[in-house]
């Protein structure tokens, strides 16, 4: 799923039998992980981290959100043990906090499990659902994450002259971004590659930094960023 697509399907289904709202699989904000590297899988590793394209919904005083985007998640999470086609799914309440489910998500036998499942959940329903249409009111709310404060990593190939980390971070600073650890990576042909992590700032000062950044023209490729979820 790189582009994000599929999981982005998945979690507005899972968001109308969660909340019980309409489906709306175009205010899932949607990343996917076609312009992540080895090397950032790499420099995550060395951090504690591993990379996951996550899906996350919340539903809160009717509004509904749901992205999917790559997530740093730290080794020992549940989340971060998942490979191959087996599925995780947390579920976060307020009394009961955390339930984690797992299993296989992919092949012929959970596939086949799976539409016969929903093939006799549609037969014996004697009433008209609510399925995919909801009984809640609900409001796409697509800017809910730029005001949730996070960790990012980011990651930027840069022209090897004098003051360009200077003037990159000055462009963070200038957007309230403090940098918590940093570190320089010599490329051919004059280039360098700058690996940094964030202290928590909101991602709306970050979009905005990274926009400017790149107005200095001093990038050879389009910065990365990846959120760092704490699960």
């Amino acid at each position: 799923d790189i582009g994000g697509i599929d999981s982005a399907h998945k979690l507005a289904l899972l968001s109308c039998l969660a909340f019980g709202t309409g489906l709306d699989l175009k205010g899932v904000k949607t990343e996917g992980i076609d312009h992540i590297s080895i090397e950032d899988i790499e420099e995550a590793n060395l951090i504690g981290y591993k990379i996951k394209l996550l899906a996350t919904a919340e539903y809160q005083k009717k509004l509904l959100r749901q992205e999917v985007s790559p997530k740093l998640i730290r080794k020992e999470s549940p989340i971060a043990q998942v490979n191959g086609s087996t599925n995780i799914i947390a579920i976060e309440g307020e009394e009961i906090g955390t339930t984690i489910f797992s299993g296989p998500g992919a092949g012929m036998g959970p596939t086949a499990s799976s539409v016969v499942s929903d093939l006799v959940a549609i037969a014996s329903r004697k009433s008209k659902s609510t399925f995919l249409n909801g009984d809640k009111n609900n409001s796409s709310n697509r800017d809910k994450t730029l005001t949730k404060k996070s960790s990012f990593y980011l990651r930027f190939v840069l022209k090897d002259k004098p003051g360009v980390i200077a003037r990159l971070s000055g462009k963070l600073g200038n957007s309230g971004i403090s940098i918590n650890q940093m570190k320089q990576k010599p490329l051919p042909k004059q280039k360098a590659t700058l690996i940094m992590t964030t202290h928590k700032t909101v991602k709306k000062n970050l979009e905005k930094a990274l926009n400017d950044i790149k107005r200095l023209k001093i990038c050879e490729q389009r910065p990365v960023s990846i959120e760092i979820e704490e699960i």
